[in-house]
């Protein structure tokens, strides 16, 4: 027994369809999609003016399809999907974004930020003109009634921010800044309460009757939210089970099912007891002109009126109304988007406390503990070694302690991956201010702890010792946070990347030349050593100790001390320079591997934005 479309009235529009705005009048299509092993011949349609529930218990595929509709995730797709996607039925291709609005089921902000300022510098990212995005920014504020938490911080894991009905709510606010004509809602009510759901779908439903076409994801609904939805597709297993008027689907399976739900038992609940017994799936026809045939796999579906079908626009009229629709949202340009983004993520960066301001306080106690260890180290044949041993902790401490950063770079990964995908920016405009945003407070927490260190500890003249001190503590700290933003670009897990950012960190602390100099690692460590960002900084940080002063002979005989009599002797034991130029040439090496850990994060961002969007498909 096969569950077909039944017939039954749907919930009306506040206007008639041919009468929408052009920007509106936008219908989805999914024709024949088989997902290999998730989804098998999933077909189905939204219109404008109503909601599609896609509905399934756990497992069924619902997310899947949700990710394929909205053109994410496309390349674990590739090679193992056929059938297509449809706008006005016409396939789909990368300017979809243009016309789409896609929420995460867990959507991901920048935390420190409140959400009236989360709200206008996703304005300012997306609108040029100011009146019409302030007018903008009202508009939604009212729409997703979000008044009350507008000066509220959206929360991190050490503060208490909005409710998660609010995350929602906004999640939904910065896709309508857009002004999509299709809504795409992964999970809008999951880990909310039955008001804060039904909150949330009465929205929807609002920006439905405006004409918007809305499809959502959920999982089990409470009667109240079951009866806002026009349209419901059930997957069970990866395939369609039903797919039709959601007002007449326990009707339907009622006669199917042979049983009746009782009267106040929740339809979505009924649906589900009954997917066990049924087996055969309904399917749409590729073409969506076929509805209207007789006999459409041996159903004759005389509930679909051709009016319904008219909503599937001639093909021929889709650039038309895409090139309206770019006229109509011209992107401000890559410096604004530039300017905004760095504005945005200065005040993020001033408000993160676990970003810059606990390394501020653990550099500041690094500094304080070692330059107490070592005060006022003598420069004497004895204190070599001391000496040598305290730059070793300056390069071990200060630039593991970067691996801070990880956290920090994932959630602002995420926020710009949804941003990106959405159409908001380019990757680069991205990368450019994250290159710059981090040099002032990596200099500033350089600036403050080196301080501590060169003056406690008496490492050289001020006046030529400490500038290089600071420059090169500067340069090692922000190679560090480089390689750590590299690491979460293409590693986006928490435990994975500090795992291989200490792992790697490992490796180039015994290549770098001070514990075993080079002369002495065997020839398959030497890649490692010329690799070995902290190769470089040792260098700069001994040359900077030893260069120029004689050894002061402590020892007696004296005779013990003819082994180094000067810094340099010191330095040519470990295979350093003591060139002057050498050492110029080693903090350029810093500054050029951070540019190309920088520019390797947006090669890898690039090429995953570029596989994760649709194309023809």
């Amino acid at each position: 027994t096969a569950l077909a479309m039944s017939s039954g009235s749907y919930r009306s529009l506040n206007q008639p369809r041919d009468k929408l705005p052009a920007q509106l009048q936008r219908s989805i299509w999914i024709d024949n999609l088989t997902v290999k092993p998730m989804l098998t011949g999933v077909s189905g349609f939204a219109l404008p003016g109503e909601i599609l529930a896609i509905m399934g218990p756990s497992g069924a595929g619902k997310t899947t399809l949700m990710d394929f509709m909205a053109g994410r995730e496309m390349n674990r797709f590739r090679g193992i999907t056929t059938g297509c996607v449809r706008i006005n039925g016409r396939k789909r291709t990368r300017d979809f974004v243009e016309i789409s609005g896609h929420t995460q089921s867990s959507p991901v902000f920048l935390g420190t930020l409140t959400v009236k300022e989360t709200i206008d510098y996703a304005a300012c990212l997306n609108i040029c003109n100011s009146s019409e995005r302030k007018a903008r920014v009202m508009s939604v504020i009212r729409e997703l009634h979000l008044e009350k938490c507008l000066n509220t911080t959206i929360g991190t894991p050490l503060r208490k921010g909005i409710s998660d009905g609010e995350r929602k709510r906004l999640a939904i606010a910065l896709q309508l800044l857009r002004k999509p004509s299709i809504l795409l809602l992964d999970e809008p009510t999951s880990g909310l309460d039955t008001r804060s759901s039904r909150q949330v779908i009465s929205i929807v439903r609002g920006l439905a009757d405006r004409g918007y076409t809305v499809a959502i994801n959920i999982h089990s609904p409470d009667s109240t939210i079951f009866h806002q939805f026009d349209r419901l597709l059930m997957l069970v297993a990866g395939r369609v089970q039903y797919f039709g008027k959601a007002n007449v689907a326990v009707e339907c399976y009622e006669k199917v099912c042979e049983r009746k739900r009782h009267m106040f038992q929740n339809p979505a609940e009924f649906l589900f007891e009954c997917d066990t017994t049924v087996e055969t799936v309904y399917q749409l026809p590729p073409d969506p002109s076929e509805l209207t045939a007789p006999g459409v796999n041996g159903y004759h579906p005389k509930d679909i009126e051709k009016s319904e079908c008219s909503c599937c626009f001639p093909s021929d009229d889709l650039q038309a109304i895409l090139a309206a629709n770019a006229a109509r949202k011209s992107r401000p340009s890559i410096i604004w988007q530039f300017i905004i983004l760095s504005l945005r993520s200065w005040r993020e960066n001033s408000r993160n406390i676990a970003k810059y301001h606990l390394r501020a306080v653990l550099y500041a106690l690094i500094g304080a503990c070692i330059g107490s260890a070592w005060f006022d180290l003598p420069q004497t044949f004895t204190t070599l070694h001391d000496r040598q041993t305290m730059l070793m902790v300056i390069i071990v401490f200060y630039s593991f302690m970067q691996v801070a950063s990880i956290p920090s770079f994932l959630v602002e990964l995420q926020v710009m991956n949804r941003e990106v995908l959405d159409g908001v920016y380019p990757v680069h405009a991205h990368m450019l201010q994250s290159f710059l945003s981090g040099i002032l407070p990596n200099f500033l927490l350089a600036l403050f702890s080196s301080w501590i260190i060169f003056k406690m500890v008496g490492i050289g003249d001020e006046g030529r010792g400490y500038p290089l001190f600071l420059v090169n503590v500067f340069l090692m700290l922000y190679v560090a946070e480089s390689f750590a933003e590299f690491l979460c670009t293409f590693l986006p897990n928490l435990l994975v990347a500090l795992c291989v950012f200490a792992g790697y960190f490992c490796i180039s602390f015994i290549a770098m030349g001070l514990l075993v100099p080079i002369s002495h690692l065997p020839i398959w460590w030497k890649p490692f050593h010329f690799a070995s960002f902290h190769r470089y900084s040792i260098e700069v940080f001994c040359w900077n100790a030893f260069h120029g002063w004689n050894v002061e002979c402590d020892l007696w005989p004296k005779y013990l001390c003819r082994i180094f009599r000067t810094g340099d002797d010191v330095l040519k034991a470990r295979d350093m320079s003591s060139d002057e130029e050498d050492i110029i040439l080693d903090l350029k090496v810093l500054l050029f591997q951070a540019v190309i850990y920088r520019m390797l994060s947006w090669m890898v961002l690039s090429a995953k934005t570029w596989s994760n969007t649709c194309t023809q498909v």
